[in-house]
């Protein structure tokens, strides 16, 4: 314990002047003894340089790769760092402009020095922050223990194959509407929605995923956990292949696989054999969504006919890694003065919901993501259509680069404390696994997202768990089967 202690404190001393040559950097860039040229380059070897400290920070501390923040960062890097690698390594000019839609930008030198800085920053002090939690998790000597809760199974199991048929009405309902629309190039135009549909059969989804997490907290036996485990996934890899949206599959999938590292031992085989399934599934997802009517043979035949390379860098790290440039647009509307900073970008998402609103002024969204897409895309935007948006680029239009700092290290720390006591109990458990697939996507999402995209769920804990509606639907279940018995 204390030969960990010592190399936590050895990796934060190398954190803080790892930051500190950041600094010095800086200085003789506005000094002019750096020309803009160079500090490109640099910031290019400085972002790949700082992500394989994390990288060794996590081999030395023993944290595992299946860890949530593990898997946190490595998310996040691969929607807004991947770019950095192909441009490295491949001699790419793709951090120079942005292409997408009918929008072409291109930026200048002094553009990409800051959204490479502010993302190099982003990165040193989330990880700092993360390695003050290490440090005290070298201290702490707590006696969590996660144990089989044999009344939030018996929950999770009534809600979750009660709700079951009238989620998959509505999945079925969804997933034909994208189908009659042709797949993802027309399911903007064609405004493909669930709205309108039975509130009740609206609100199953939710209702039986509240279940499945309530059984997956429980700690019940591992077989009892298939039947609902593959019911799961196969709905949304089907909404994944069917909606153009990689997230959805591979999200959960993450989420899944963080779980199940908790109950069992996964070797790195295991772990390398489904990170290669999701870049297959991705680069195939991504061919797919180019087509129109789901033309499978065309995105098949586009995986068969390239180079695995080539394939691996255009249709994966390129496609992921656009986050990168949400962060680049951002700065480059606020050099212009199309956009400023504030915190309502914060604040707004708390009690107003994301997308279009008919006759709404451009400069009356605050989600970033929205405001975006009104300024640049406003046709496709009105359509349904958006740039998607990025953590780091939600830190920076709060402020500026002193809130990029302030929100990277709570934020960090957020990530790393939830991780930490995750076991004092049974429902702060199934609280952590409500928040843990959304922690997969904020790397393109509003920091909020987790608890945004979650909230229904929440209510419906308190309002049947929270309140006894459960419990007394349990007992009235017991009695009914006494009385049958008699």
């Amino acid at each position: 314990m204390n030969s960990l202690k010592n190399r936590n404190k050895l990796l934060i001393a190398g954190q803080l002047l790892f930051i500190l040559w950041l600094i010095v950097c800086g200085f003789l860039y506005a000094v002019d003894v750096i020309d803009e040229i160079s500090a490109i380059e640099g910031l290019k070897y400085l972002i790949v340089l700082e992500f394989f400290y994390i990288v060794y920070s996590i081999f030395v501390l023993k944290i595992g790769y299946l860890n949530v923040y593990s898997l946190f960062i490595m998310t996040i890097s691969l929607y807004n760092i991947s770019l950095v690698f192909v441009c490295l390594f491949l001699n790419d000019n793709t951090l120079l402009f942005v292409n997408g839609f009918d929008l072409i930008i291109k930026y200048n030198n002094s553009t990409v020095i800051e959204y490479l800085s502010v993302i190099l920053i982003f990165y040193q002090f989330i990880h700092l922050s993360a390695l003050f939690v290490f440090d005290k998790k070298c201290k702490l000597k707590h006696g969590y223990e996660w144990t089989y809760d044999k009344k939030m199974e018996y929950n999770g199991m009534i809600l979750f194959y009660l709700f079951l048929v009238p989620a998959l009405i509505y999945y079925f309902n969804y997933f034909e509407r994208l189908f009659l629309a042709g797949g993802y190039l027309n399911k903007y135009e064609m405004g493909v929605s669930t709205s309108d549909m039975n509130i009740f059969v609206r609100l199953s989804d939710d209702l039986m995923k509240l279940g499945f997490l309530l059984i997956l907290a429980s700690k019940c036996k591992i077989k009892r956990l298939i039947i609902p485990c593959v019911i799961y996934l196969v709905i949304h890899f089907s909404e994944s292949i069917l909606s153009g949206s990689r997230v959805y599959f591979i999200s959960q999938s993450l989420f899944m696989l963080v779980y199940f590292s908790m109950r069992i031992k996964i070797s790195m085989m295991k772990v390398s054999v489904v990170v290669l399934s999701f870049i297959i599934f991705a680069i195939f997802t991504g061919n797919l969504r180019t087509t129109t009517d789901y033309d499978y043979e065309s995105a098949t035949t586009k995986m068969t006919e390239g180079a695995i390379v080539e394939e691996v860098v255009e249709s994966f790290l390129i496609s992921q890694g656009t986050s990168l440039h949400i962060v680049g647009l951002t700065i480059y509307l606020l050099n212009k003065d199309v956009i400023e900073h504030s915190m309502c970008f914060l604040t707004y998402p708390f009690y107003n919901v994301s997308g279009y609103v008919k006759g709404q002024s451009a400069d009356d969204y605050y989600y970033l993501s929205d405001r975006l897409a009104a300024k640049l895309i406003p046709v496709n935007f009105a359509e349904g259509a958006g740039l998607g948006s990025s953590i780091i680029a939600e830190f920076y239009i709060y402020g500026g680069i002193l809130t990029v700092v302030i929100f990277s290290m709570i934020y960090g720390a957020i990530v790393c404390l939830l991780d930490l006591i995750k076991f004092k109990s049974n429902r702060f458990f199934l609280f952590f696994m409500i928040l843990l697939p959304g922690l997969f996507y904020v790397g393109r999402a509003n920091p909020l997202y987790p608890l945004l995209s979650t909230y229904k769920v929440f209510v419906m804990y308190y309002l049947l768990i929270g309140l006894g509606v459960m419990d007394k639907f349990r007992l009235s279940i017991k009695k009914i089967m006494l009385f049958l018995y008699k």
